[in-house]
């Protein structure tokens, strides 16, 4: 099992918490595609309401998803 299927296994499984939104959200600029769309799917189906996010971080989540392929 190669690291970023680890990566995308860990995603799937881990509960959406504040203390576990902040790493959720680096997952947004992994290497690897597969891993990012599980990061914004995860994000789009547990987060009711994105104000939980500060403006900093709904900005960097928008350019990252925007410059993504």
């Amino acid at each position: 099992m190669g690291f970023s299927e680890v990566r995308k296994a860990i995603l799937v499984n881990i509960e959406t918490s504040p203390f576990s939104l902040p790493h959720i959200l680096l997952r947004a600029r992994d290497v690897d595609p597969h891993v990012r769309k599980i990061c914004y799917l995860k994000i789009l189906e547990d987060v009711p309401d994105l104000g939980v996010f500060t403006i900093e971080e709904r900005d960097r989540l928008l350019a990252n998803g925007l410059s993504d392929r």
